[in-house]
């Protein structure tokens, strides 16, 4: 949510004192300063319903990345438990091994 010119998420909505029919947000912004704003209740729900689905997206990028962390390691001690690990480094090492200098022929031209 936007207010006066900077962005805002809200930390849920609560009622007022008895009597007053005013909903109010409690809204924070990235230096975590707090704000809380009058509001009617269909309002306040949205502003909260939106931050929640706003952090469970980011809950989610984050999971998806441990996941992807996770099965790179397993992955990796899998092939050194069977030695597939080793396998692919020597035909690396192989493959692009740099041939001797006594296999090297220099031809001078002399004019």
């Amino acid at each position: 949510m936007i207010h006066e010119g900077k962005e805002y998420q809200s930390g849920g909505w609560f009622s007022g004192l008895p009597g007053d029919d005013t909903k109010y947000t409690l809204l924070f912004d990235e230096n975590s300063d707090c704000f809380i704003s009058p509001m009617e209740m269909e309002d306040a729900v949205y502003v909260w319903e939106e931050t929640k689905a706003q952090n469970a997206e980011e809950i989610k990028k984050g999971a998806n990345k441990a996941a992807i962390v996770v099965g790179l390691a397993t992955a990796g001690y899998l092939a050194y438990r069977t030695g597939v690990l080793g396998k692919a480094t020597r035909w690396v090492k192989d493959k692009f091994r740099k041939e001797d200098k006594d296999d090297e022929v220099v031809i001078i031209d002399h004019k």
